[in-house]
């Protein structure tokens, strides 16, 4: 049976998902002949694409460098892309995302409490930094925000926003949701013959817009989750 240009694995956690996307890479290389740098395999946390890149590694006999290159998050795929289309002549941005001391800065400077724990310590994060967080990841649409009460003053997360933009400006900052925003509205498509995403069902609208950008250009898509 011939594999499906788009497919799916949908189960619970620990129902084999990623073990289907292991076969489908093992089915991938030996039988459709695509070379394991003809695939990528893209997933939400960078500690899963670590084990995913020491499984594969192991698996399919491939060196570290091509492991990292066939597994990444999404945000280190369109970190990649950014970092190459940057143009070299300018000075490199610096992350603002886990380094309390911009944020600090930020908050001396507007008065916004953008205290961030991280992906492995949301409940750490201040609310309103949840809030723009989330706002970000749903393409600036306010709408969503104010549906989920996420925060009282949902009209304050647009002056925020752009209050954080200034401050990126002007102190030559990035934040990677910026990197993923900038690969999807490039078009960006990776290189690659077949993509699988593991971990699909944490994607949200900012992330699934740089994945929509393949289909048709992609040979092969596989999502699980």
């Amino acid at each position: 049976m011939p594999l499906p240009t788009e497919f799916n694995f949908i189960g619970v956690p620990g129902a084999g998902k990623t073990t289907a996307l292991e076969s489908t890479v093992e089915y991938a290389i030996n039988e459709l002949d695509i070379l394991p740098s003809d695939i990528k395999i893209v997933t939400y946390r960078a500690s899963v694409a670590d084990e995913l890149k020491e499984r594969f590694s192991q698996k399919f006999n491939i060196s570290p460098a091509e492991s990292k290159d066939m597994c990444c998050t999404l945000h280190g795929l369109a970190t990649r892309y950014y970092w190459s289309r940057f143009d070299t002549s300018q000075e490199k941005p610096e992350f603002i995302d886990p380094k309390w001391i911009y944020w600090n800065s930020f908050k001396e400077q507007y008065g916004h409490d953008m205290r961030p724990g991280g992906i492995d310590s949301p409940e750490m994060n201040s609310p309103l930094s949840t809030a723009y967080t989330f706002y970000r990841s749903v393409n600036r649409d306010i709408e969503p925000v104010i549906e989920r009460e996420l925060y009282s003053d949902p009209e304050h997360i647009i002056k925020v926003s752009e209050d954080l933009e200034e401050f990126k400006s002007q102190n030559n900052l990035i934040e990677f949701n910026d990197c993923i925003e900038f690969a999807t509205n490039e078009k960006y498509v990776p290189k690659a013959e077949m993509i699988l995403i593991d971990e699909a069902q944490d994607l949200n609208p900012l992330m699934t817009g740089m994945i929509e950008n393949c289909r048709g250009k992609v040979k092969y898509i596989g999502l699980a989750g």
